[in-house]
């Protein structure tokens, strides 16, 4: 009879074990073009890089989870996290509109710069000012946050950095708006031959955050988690020099 509970104990306890000892698996969505310095695939071997993705995979280690890294249009992103189909993104501008959708981790991870782009540098130098006033055609990305500044002006949207930029070549698009090294790294790519002039300060300065889904479960818990770890990483030397590797500046918080 002895032997007989204690083999059933012991039945009972191996698989809470093994169970507790597994990592669960985050499903987190990036935009389906290569977005440098935050993520973009190695050339040599394909393999997926970038400040925002060995940040998330050095929290998650901490935390005992795998990321698994799902590829979407922008727009597709924040629709499959507002339902439920994402768990989280590594690199999301915080805005009122999303956080109905997102809980966004309490403090940012890096700042990122929002340039006005142009083949011309007379419209950047004379009518920037004036783009409200003026028959400018514009162009942004699709789902894409660009600050205060963007309201109430005649967007021209597309799906990725790709077409953004072959807009503007085409002389579709006066000025488009992007992260400058983006966009750099997409014009060579497509060997663009034509020289790019940037506003002289950034039309957004803002703090990127990690974002999870409120439909997935726990998701406030997972924020907080995140967050914590975020804040102990932040105070690390491997944390600076990740900074340093992408030539990323610290948040300010």
């Amino acid at each position: 009879m002895k032997l007989f509970i204690f083999l059933a104990i012991f039945i009972v306890l191996i698989p809470i074990g093994v169970c507790s000892s597994e990592k669960k698996t985050l499903q987190a969505g990036i935009a389906r073009e290569d977005y440098p310095p935050f993520y973009f695939k190695k050339n040599s071997d394909g393999q997926l890089t970038g400040f925002s993705i060995e940040l998330c995979n050095l929290l998650a280690k901490k935390l005992n989870y795998n990321i698994e890294y799902k590829r979407f249009p922008f727009a597709r992103v924040l629709h499959y996290l507002y339902r439920g189909k994402l768990d989280l993104s590594c690199t999301m501008f915080n805005t009122s509109e999303r956080s109905k959708g997102i809980i966004f981790t309490s403090v940012p991870h890096a700042f990122e710069k929002i340039y006005a782009i142009s083949t011309s540098k007379t419209i950047l130098k004379n009518d920037f000012k004036k783009i409200k006033h003026k028959n400018i055609q514009l162009a942004g990305i699709r789902g894409y946050y660009y600050g205060d500044f963007i309201k109430g002006l005649n967007l021209h949207l597309v799906a990725n950095e790709k077409q953004l930029l072959k807009t503007l070549i085409s002389k579709r698009a006066d000025i488009i708006f992007s992260n400058k090294k983006t966009i750099l790294a997409i014009s060579k790519k497509l060997g663009n031959s034509q020289k790019l002039f940037f506003s002289q300060r950034p039309v957004y300065n803002g703090p990127n955050y990690l974002g999870f889904s409120r439909k997935t479960e726990h998701s406030k818990s997972l924020a907080s988690q995140f967050t914590k770890e975020l804040v102990k990483l932040s105070k690390t030397e491997a944390y600076k020099k990740l900074l340093e590797k992408y030539h990323l500046n610290p948040p300010q918080y």
